[in-house]
C-alpha cells in the first residue's frame, strides 16, 4: 500500500506540470493585455509599455514560462496582477464558499441517488422504476445554471424562503450559511444525482443476478438483508467511481452556479481573473483544480480496499 501510494503521489508531478504549461501557453495566446486593462482605454501606448515592462510581460514567452516554472518548483504560485496579494492567498480566500457548496451538493446528490437507485433496481420494471428513469433522464439533461435560475424564481422570488443571492460565512451561524447555499447546492446536485443514481441502479441490478444472491434468498434471508448486506456493498465500487468523478465535475459546475447566485468562490475568482487577464491567478486556479481532480481519483482508488477487502495494492 505504501509503495502504491508513493507511486501515485509521484505521478502527480508530471500531470500537474503538463497541465500548468498547457494553461500558461493557452492563456498567453488569448487576445488582451493586462497592462491595458489596468490603465484603462485613456492610457497612452508609452504608459502601457512601461507597465508591461514593470510586470515582465514584455519578455519573450519562453523566458516568462521559465520564470513561472522556477517559482512553481519553489512552491510559489506568483502574485496577482490586480488583487495585490499572492495567488495562494486569493485561492484560500475564495475556497470557503466553493468547498461548502461542493460538499453540500455532493451530500444531497448521494443522499438522494443511492437509496433511490438501489430501490429502483430492487423494483425494476415497476412503476417506481419507470418514474425513476424519467427523473434521471431529466436530471442529466437540465443544465445547472437553468435549474438555478428556476430555483431562484420559485423559492427566492415567489416564495421568499431563501435569499436571491449572496453568501454568509458559517462562522456567523449554520442557519444563514445553509439558507444561502441550499439553492445553489440543489442546482448543482440535480445533475450529479442523476448520474450517480443511474450507476447505482445498474450496478445493483448486475449484483442481484449473481448466484450468491439467489443462494441467500433460497436460505430464507430477509429481502432487506440481501439488499443491504450483499447487494449494496458489492455495487458500491462502480458507484464510488462515479461519485469521485461527480465531485470533480461539481468544481467545474460551481463556476457557473456561483455566478448565478453571486457567491464569492473560486468560480467568481476565475471569471474576474479572465476578464482582467490576470494570468497568475488563472494559472494557479487551473493547477489547483487539476491537483484536486487527481487527488480525488487517488482517494477513490484507496477507498476500494475499504469497501471490498479483496482489493489489494
Amino acid at each position: 500500500m505504501t509503495r502504491y501510494l508513493a507511486g501515485r503521489v509521484a505521478a502527480l508531478l508530471p500531470v500537474l506540470l503538463a497541465v500548468g504549461v498547457t494553461a500558461f501557453l493557452l492563456l498567453h495566446l488569448i487576445p488582451g493585455d493586462p497592462a491595458a486593462v489596468i490603465l484603462g482605454p485613456d492610457a497612452s501606448a508609452a504608459q502601457v509599455a512601461r507597465l508591461r515592462h514593470a510586470l515582465g510581460l514584455d519578455r519573450p514567452l519562453a523566458v516568462q514560462l521559465a520564470l513561472w516554472l522556477g517559482r512553481l518548483l519553489r512552491g510559489n504560485l506568483g502574485d496577482s496582477i490586480f488583487l495585490r496579494q499572492t495567488v495562494a492567498q486569493a485561492i484560500w480566500q475564495h475556497l470557503g464558499p466553493t468547498a461548502g457548496l461542493t460538499a453540500l451538493a455532493e451530500m444531497l446528490a448521494i443522499g438522494a441517488a443511492i437509496p433511490s437507485g438501489v430501490l429502483a433496481a430492487w423494483k425494476r420494471h415497476s412503476r417506481f422504476d419507470q418514474v425513476f428513469m424519467s427523473a434521471v433522464l431529466l436530471g442529466v439533461s437540465i443544465p445547472s445554471f437553468w435549474m438555478g435560475l428556476n430555483l431562484i424564481a420559485v423559492f427566492a422570488v415567489a416564495a421568499r424562503w431563501f435569499p436571491v443571492a449572496g453568501y454568509e460565512s458559517p462562522l456567523r451561524g449554520v442557519g444563514p450559511w445553509l439558507r444561502h447555499l441550499l439553492l445553489p447546492a440543489l442546482a448543482l446536485a440535480f445533475t450529479q444525482a442523476g448520474l450517480i443514481a443511474r450507476m447505482a441502479r445498474d450496478a445493483t441490478i448486475e449484483i442481484l443476478d449473481e448466484d450468491y444472491i439467489r443462494t441467500a434468498r433460497s436460505k430464507g434471508v430477509a429481502d432487506a438483508a440481501v439488499l443491504l448486506r450483499h447487494a449494496l456493498r458489492n455495487a458500491l465500487i462502480p458507484t464510488v467511481t462515479v461519485i469521485g468523478t461527480s465531485l470533480a465535475n461539481l468544481l467545474s459546475g460551481a463556476v457557473v452556479v456561483e455566478s448565478v447566485f453571486v457567491l464569492p468562490g473560486i468560480g467568481s475568482l476565475v471569471i474576474q481573473s479572465v476578464s482582467r487577464r490576470d494570468y497568475p491567478v488563472i494559472e494557479g486556479v487551473v493547477l489547483f483544480a487539476a491537483a484536486v481532480y487527481v487527488l480525488l481519483n487517488l482517494a477513490v482508488d484507496l477507498l476500494y480496499a475499504v469497501i471490498d477487502p479483496r482489493v489489494r495494492y
